[in-house]
C-alpha cells in the first residue's frame, strides 16, 4: 500500500476525512463533497502518517540528484500558525531521519508579538514554502 493510500485510510479511520454525498457548505459558500479536519491528527501515529505523505510528495518533486543540492541550499520549511507548526516540525524531523536532509522551519503568528523577538514570523527567511490550510 502506498503512503498516500495509507494516509487516506488513516484519515478516514480517525474521522479527519469525511466523505459527504450530500455535501457540506463551506465558509466560502461552496458545497464540498468532503471535509478534512487536520486538527484530528493529534497523535504520534496520525501525525507520522500525515508527515510521511508530505515528505513523499516533496521528495518526489526533488529527484535524488537534487537531494544534495537541497542539503546544500539549506531551505526553510514554512508552516502557518497553529495547525501548520506541528506538521512542518514533524516534516523537518522526518526528512532528517529518512533522507538525511536537515531543513530549518519557520512559522508565522496570528498576532504581532511585541516582546522577545517580536513580529509576525518566528524566523525571517522563507526559501521553501508549504501552504497548509
Amino acid at each position: 500500500m502506498s503512503n498516500t493510500t495509507a494516509f487516506v485510510f488513516k484519515a478516514l479511520d480517525i474521522g479527519a476525512l469525511e466523505l459527504l454525498p450530500e455535501g457540506r457548505v463551506l465558509k466560502s459558500g461552496r458545497i464540498s463533497p468532503y471535509f478534512f479536519n487536520s486538527g484530528l491528527f493529534h497523535t504520534g501515529s496520525a501525525l507520522s502518517s500525515l508527515v510521511a505523505v508530505y515528505a513523499y510528495h516533496l521528495t518526489a518533486e526533488v529527484c535524488d540528484s537534487n537531494l544534495e543540492k537541497l542539503r546544500r541550499s539549506n531551505p526553510i520549511l514554512f508552516g502557518p500558525a497553529y495547525k501548520g507548526i506541528p506538521l512542518i516540525a514533524g516534516l523537518a524531523v522526518f526528512l532528517e531521519t529518512q533522507y538525511q536532509v536537515s531543513l530549518g522551519y519557520a512559522c508565522n503568528r496570528k498576532e504581532v508579538k511585541d516582546h522577545g523577538e517580536g513580529g509576525y514570523h518566528c524566523r525571517r527567511c522563507h526559501y521553501l514554502r508549504f501552504e497548509y490550510r
